[in-house]
């Protein structure tokens, strides 16, 4: 884009500074017309191949984050789910601690139990320990008869049996208690795994969208990058092929430079803009390369005829092998050189264009007076003024006359002014750098 900058901004140094006669430049564009037209063509398919590429990249992108879009909103769901799974378990979690704290309780209970039972069994060991000290005699003589001495070592016995039997029945329910307890610690173990497990997962997740969330701004950034190239690249090839059609007609007998003094010249005698003029001339004939093929005597209203005649027989010029411009499908041919001007419409300025130009008689097909002749029938009808306004409706008038005014006309006028403000743009820039 830069190197087009840089490629247009060197053409239009080279014209203007032609038409102010610094005479390297008018070397250097006089050079080539035929050679800077084929270099800007070459840049014109380069800056569309560069558009197709910038399109095709787009619509890669575009697909790209569709289906990065897509796997974001399939991840999501993934997401939510792991969240779902986490929150189960959670669930599952508080209902084993909950288990956990009821076992708990119950082996504490049991083993308060264990603990009475213990210490009762203390006691009765101890009471059989105090009977141990004593004498069979003593004992025997501390009851009131033989047979309550029986009863009482019985029910020691008994009491004794009963008691450890009651300790082994809780100590097996306690050893229940505590292989349930480990079942519910090693559950609940588990669950806290798990629950890390989903946890990692849906981290590693969130990740994944992040990371693709990242690729879709990268892509969007990508694109909009490449759209304002595109839209670079075809304000260039706009300037470009503005540049192509400003330079097409031009030969080596008439270079842009030698357009742009010829209309600066006349510019300085009749106040119409020389931009302006070169846009009519352009227009008209394509800097004089269009003048028309057609014939004086079937294309030319016979109003003209004697005029045209004249013209012809003082410039010692054949008219039957002199082109003017041919009958179109509507109305009369017969316009001459690169101003299209009537014979009748010529002979009313000649007197007026040589006192411009210095050629007598001044000649319809003459590049100079083809630029003085139209310069001073715009000046005429207000292109002087240097309006929008004025030299829109000059170039109407020009164009179709009193009818100028019609708005099936309006493109006349429309495309010379779009035409006149590309060639302004380059006089403008060029002054600028100066």
């Amino acid at each position: 884009m830069e190197q087009s900058k840089r490629w247009m901004r060197l053409i239009t140094t080279i014209v203007v500074a032609a038409a102010i006669g610094t005479s390297g430049y008018v070397q250097i564009f006089a050079q080539s017309t035929k050679s800077l037209q084929s270099e800007l063509e070459d840049k014109l398919l380069a800056l569309q191949r560069d558009i197709i590429s910038y399109r095709g990249e787009i619509q890669q992108l575009s697909q790209q984050r569709e289906s990065l879009t897509r796997e974001i909103d399939i991840t999501a769901v993934e997401i939510k789910k792991t969240g779902a799974q986490i929150e189960a378990t959670d669930i599952s979690i508080a209902q084993s601690e909950d288990r956990i704290a009821v076992v708990t309780g119950r082996i504490n209970e049991v083993q308060d139990q264990i603990d009475r039972k213990k210490e009762l069994m203390a006691r009765q060991l101890s009471l059989i320990h105090e009977q141990d000290q004593k004498s069979l005699l003593e004992i025997v003589l501390g009851e009131e008869t033989l047979s309550k001495f029986f009863v009482s070592l019985y029910a020691i016995d008994d009491l004794q049996a009963a008691l450890q039997q009651d300790l082994n029945i809780i100590k097996e329910f306690k050893s229940q208690l505590d292989e349930q307890k480990t079942v519910l610690d090693e559950e609940l173990a588990s669950q806290l795994e798990l629950k890390n497990i989903q946890r990692l997962a849906k981290a590693s997740l969130e990740k994944k969208v992040r990371s693709k969330e990242d690729l879709v701004k990268a892509s969007t950034v990508r694109a909009d990058f490449l759209a304002s190239q595109t839209v670079a690249a075809q304000s260039a090839i706009q300037e470009i092929r503005d540049r192509i059609y400003i330079l097409q007609g031009l030969s080596t007998s008439l270079t842009l430079a030698d357009a742009f003094k010829n209309a600066q010249a006349v510019a300085v005698k009749t106040g119409v803009r020389p931009a302006f003029l070169m846009a009519i001339l352009k227009k008209e004939s394509d800097w004089g390369t269009n003048v028309g093929g057609g014939n004086w005597q079937r294309d030319m209203h016979p109003r003209d005829h004697a005029a045209f005649l004249d013209i012809t027989k003082r410039l010692g010029l054949d008219p039957n092998t002199t082109p003017v411009s041919a009958k179109p499908r509507y109305g009369w041919g017969g316009a001459m050189g690169p101003a299209q001007f009537l014979p009748s419409t010529w002979l009313s300025y000649e007197e007026r264009i040589k006192a411009v130009t210095g050629h007598n008689p001044p000649s319809p097909w003459d590049i100079q007076d083809a630029f003085a002749g139209a310069a001073i029938k715009l000046s005429n009808d207000g292109a002087h003024l240097k309006t929008y306004d004025a030299e829109w409706k000059a170039a109407q008038i020009y164009f179709a006359g009193s009818r100028w005014n019609r708005p099936e006309y309006s493109f006349y006028g429309d495309s010379v002014m779009e035409l006149a403000s590309v060639i302004q743009a380059e006089v403008e820039r060029l002054q600028q750098e100066q």
